[in-house]
Order: C-alpha cells, then sequence, then structure tokens
C-alpha cells in the first residue's frame, strides 16, 4: 500500500505518552504547530495538559504506575484491573487469584541482562493491554475536555523510549501500540513518534529552561533517573545556522 503525503494539521490534537517501567505519564497538546521531536515541549502560545487525575488516585498526580492485573477468565488470562486501581485490589482477600506485571518494559531491552521472562503473558502482550487501557482513559478524558468535535482519528501519538532499544525493540513498542488501538496497521507511520526518552528531555530544556544558554561546542550531561534504571547520556551542540 503506498503511502500518501503526511499532514500534521490533519490531527489536531497530540498525545505524548512517557511509557515508563514503574510509572507513566501523559501530556496532550491541542491544535499543535511544530512537528517531529518538538511535540516535547509546547510552543509559546499552546499550553500542554498534563493529566494528573487517574482511576482510584486519591490525590492529583502525574503519574500512574504501570501495572497490570490479570484474571484468568474461560482458560485465558484477561486483564482486569491497571494503575492505582490495581493496588486497590490486591489489597482484597482475593488478591491470591490474580497475577500482577510490573516493571516489565526492561525485558525490550537487548542490552540488559535480565532473568529471562517466564511468565504466561508476553511482555508484548502486557504492554499493548497496559497501552490500550491507558489510552481508552486519556482519549474519554480528552473527548470530555475539547468535546466531540474531536475524535480519535484527530490524534497524534508521540511515545518515547530508551535511547540504547535497538530497533527490533523499537518495532515491537509500535506493534503493542497499534493493538493497544492507538493507530492501526494502515495509519501513515508518522502518526505515532518513537522518540527517544534524552531527545525528549534535551529538547524541553532547550526550549523551556532559562539556565540553558549553550552554545557551539558545549556539551551537557541529561540523567534519567527513573523507577527501574538511571540513564546517562552526553549530547555536544552543533550550529548549523
Amino acid at each position: 500500500m503506498a503511502l500518501t503525503d503526511f499532514d500534521p494539521e490533519d490531527y489536531p490534537i497530540v498525545v505524548a505518552i512517557d511509557f515508563g517501567t514503574t510509572f507513566s505519564q501523559v501530556n496532550i497538546l491541542a491544535t499543535p504547530i511544530q512537528t517531529g521531536c518538538a511535540y516535547a515541549y509546547a510552543p509559546e502560545d499552546k499550553e500542554a495538559r498534563t493529566i494528573t487525575s487517574w482511576p482510584k488516585q486519591n490525590v492529583q498526580y502525574a503519574k500512574t504506575p504501570t501495572l497490570n492485573l490479570y484474571k484468568e477468565v474461560n482458560g485465558k488470562y484477561k486483564m482486569v484491573e491497571w494503575g492505582w486501581k490495581l493496588k486497590l485490589q490486591m489489597e482484597t482477600p482475593a488478591a491470591s487469584k490474580y497475577i500482577q506485571l510490573y516493571q516489565y518494559k526492561p525485558h525490550l531491552d537487548e542490552n540488559l541482562a535480565l532473568v529471562p521472562w517466564k511468565n504466561t503473558i508476553s511482555v508484548p502482550t502486557a504492554i499493548s493491554d497496559y497501552l490500550e487501557a491507558l489510552h481508552e482513559y486519556v482519549a474519554e478524558k480528552i473527548l470530555q475536555e475539547f468535546g466531540r468535535s474531536y475524535g480519535r482519528k484527530s490524534f497524534r501519538y508521540c511515545l518515547t523510549v530508551p535511547a540504547m532499544w535497538s530497533d527490533k525493540a523499537k518495532d515491537v513498542m509500535r506493534k503493542a501500540a497499534i493493538r493497544a488501538g492507538l493507530i492501526s496497521g494502515d495509519d501513515h507511520p508518522d502518526r505515532l513518534m518513537l522518540v527517544s526518552e534524552p531527545e525528549a528531555a534535551a529538547l524541553y530544556c532547550e526550549k523551556a529552561c532559562k539556565q540553558f544558554d549553550l552554545g557551539h561546542g558545549d556539551r551537557f550531561m541529561i540523567c534519567d533517573a527513573g523507577g527501574g534504571t538511571v540513564d546517562l547520556i552526553v549530547y555536544e551542540i552543533t550550529m548549523t545556522a
């Protein structure tokens, strides 16, 4: 199938998902005017809105746990809860009947020496199930806030991935997003942007931090201290104009 030209203006809503090892976060940008990695920050005349209200969350907080809860139904495992709701479910007497999955994202990194994944539920399935539930909640929040004039077909997505991930791992993430219903296999690839986590952080600092005043040849370090891993990366600025 031949690809048609991609027009960012066809997608007035950008959903940026920081899918983390222990927590995940979602930002929404309406009527964007930038392209590519620029979605890592909001242009001066636009405001990126962070979702701070999640199911069964007691206080306003930007992050929701990257947790899946499964129950066996008719011989197959089905995800029945996610995020904060899972934590509440695991405090009930019936907790032993469920399977809880957590910190499964690192298993896509071929550079990490981890204990082999032996769970009945595969890592790609866990990722797609979580993204599907997260997306359903976020999509409904968007429609409530911006009105029903914005259908899901008007959403574009930005999904962060670790810098060291291989093309194979990125492909697994893209396919998981397709199974989760964020995009379809027939959509233009640019409708889902996979952005390196440190590149997104560096771009945000360059555009939004007043202390970030560097010139040609200067170097800076990004420290991404997450819940499961800590990544360090050094960039050097090259002025082209």
